[in-house]
């Protein structure tokens, strides 16, 4: 069964991968609303752009670091459409580097917030007010590493480790109001401090030869929201790229080769 058109909340959706996801949704005929938190005034101009088209786009601003800001974000973005959201994409997240062995406690519980609780809260608000006769769906947006560990960027790796899990527990616990499934891309972007060329040398390393196609994730979020049977899901849109075993993360790959 494919659901019809959505009221979707997308977090981070100003900038990067997040603004490929809005642009997608968009085109399918959704609804969006475009969170955003210091790329607020790029939020307003996505959406005004968007809405030049002929789309229903809207912007709104919360630091995802304020729990209080995170909750009320939930009812400010369905206050803007003007009725309940029946979507929740979970995408912004913070990529700091550290090592179990180099543990900031202020940049771990800033991870730990952003990362994981903001989505666990957007997913409990949500569900809250979701229209019981609505095909309602979150998509959390994971990260391969998951399934490829090693110690690099650990804060943030046990954060989407544990979006990994609540997209397990919460397709239990909101069933069967809610569908929550999740996507984990690959390498997709350069991240952190990598260079272009250095992103360049990594993108391919991967069983399928070649760098990750950015449309084929977020058409897999799409597919997600569309499909009303698909629950507790994960996909792998990464070409395979967590078969591959690394002892650091892909970003220090093309260094430490040189």
């Amino acid at each position: 069964m494919t659901s019809r058109r959505k009221n979707i909340l997308v977090t981070g959706g100003a900038k990067r991968v997040g603004r490929h996801i809005v642009e997608r949704l968009v085109a399918a005929g959704h609804h969006v609303v475009i969170h955003a938190n210091s790329g607020a005034s790029e939020a307003e101009a996505l959406a005004a752009s968007l809405r030049t088209g002929g789309a229903k786009a809207w912007a709104i601003a919360a630091d995802l670091a304020d729990a209080g800001a995170t909750e009320a974000l939930i009812p400010a973005a369905a206050k803007l459409v003007g009725a309940p959201l029946s979507g929740l994409v979970n995408s912004a997240s913070i990529f700091d580097f550290d090592t179990p062995g180099g543990i900031d406690a202020t940049a771990f519980d800033r991870a730990m917030a952003i990362n994981l609780r903001a989505p666990a809260l957007l997913s409990q608000h949500f569900a809250a007010q979701a229209d019981v006769g609505a095909d309602n769906c979150i998509v959390n947006v994971l990260d391969q590493k998951l399934w490829n560990m090693n110690p690099d960027f650990f804060s943030y790796t046990l954060s989407k480790a544990g979006l990994l899990s609540a997209t397990d527990m919460m397709a239990r616990a909101f069933a069967p109001k809610v569908r929550v499934n999740a996507v984990a891309p690959g390498l997709l972007l350069p991240s952190h401090d990598q260079t272009e060329e250095e992103f360049e040398a990594t993108a391919s390393r991967n069983p399928m030869g070649r760098p990750i196609a950015l449309d084929d994730v977020v058409s897999a979020i799409d597919f997600l929201m569309g499909n009303a049977s698909l629950t507790g899901q994960v996909i792998h849109a990464d070409n395979g790229q967590r078969m591959f075993a690394s002892a650091r993360d892909v970003i220090f790959t093309a260094r430490e080769s040189k």
